[in-house]
């Protein structure tokens, strides 16, 4: 059985997250509500998968330890 992890959202993300749904959901409820959907779909799959995702090019993200994800148009980071 797979080790599952913990995922916490940082006040920023949560900020960003709430502030794309609604900005979407402004012409269309319904894809505010899918996209939140995959990333809470991404974070259930880190919580199995730690390490998804590619290293962040960036030295300083990358020091860091910061994996990105792409989630349609926007970049998670883990």
């Amino acid at each position: 059985m797979n080790k599952t992890y913990e995922v916490l959202y940082s006040p920023s993300a949560v900020k960003d997250i709430e502030g794309i749904y609604n900005y979407i959901k402004m012409d269309n409820v319904d894809a505010a509500d899918k996209l939140v959907d995959k990333f809470e779909k991404i974070a259930s799959k880190v919580s199995l998968y730690p390490n998804m995702g590619t290293l962040a090019k960036n030295e300083r993200l990358k020091r860091s330890g910061y994996r990105i994800l792409i989630v349609d148009d926007y970049m998670v980071f883990l």
